[in-house]
């Protein structure tokens, strides 16, 4: 897919899943996270995968990694390595990537958007159209969400019952 996105779409940023990526080499994780168990080799590589805010961070986190664990010739780890650049969101981040940041929110973000704003049947105008109203839609969630947790958490709260079967909330 990327050598015929890159072709066919010269202009366009191609990213790979990073589940996908990791996936393919899970035994060979397994087994390291089994033998390095006691040094906690999955929570450091997990973090050196999820935390690194620039790609000097990253690569600075798994040059200790690999070290740690004495992994420089360690074929799964070289594979990672090598295709850092196209699934360590460090590498990425000054890129607009459809406000998708990891495999679940892609996930979600495609369950949302073939449920209530796309479909196969879509004229082209109509499909960037519904995306527009479909990235508005979730930044007005996502600024009601952050309104009303400003609110819920920064006004205090008192029941008045009226009655048995009603509650009224006052401030």
């Amino acid at each position: 897919m990327e050598v015929a996105l890159a072709k066919v779409l010269p202009d366009i940023i191609h990213r790979i899943c990073r589940w996908h990526v990791v996936n393919k080499v899970t035994s060979s994780l397994n087994e390291l996270y089994v033998l390095h168990e006691r040094r906690n080799f999955k929570g450091k590589f997990q973090s050196v995968l999820n935390h690194p805010l620039t790609p000097g961070e990253f690569e600075a986190a798994w040059k200790d990694l690999i070290c740690e664990f004495d992994l420089h010739n360690h074929p799964s780890m070289e594979s990672l390595y090598q295709q850092r650049r196209n699934f360590i969101p460090a590498y990425f981040k000054k890129d607009y990537c459809g406000r998708m940041t990891s495999t679940q929110r892609s996930e979600s973000t495609n369950y949302i958007l073939k449920k209530g704003f796309v479909d196969k049947g879509n004229a082209l105008h109509r499909f960037a159209k519904n995306i527009m109203n479909f990235m508005h839609s979730r930044l007005m969630k996502e600024a009601e969400e952050t309104y009303l947790s400003t609110v819920k958490y920064n006004l205090k709260f008192r029941c008045v019952r009226h009655n048995s079967s009603s509650i009224t909330l006052t401030v």
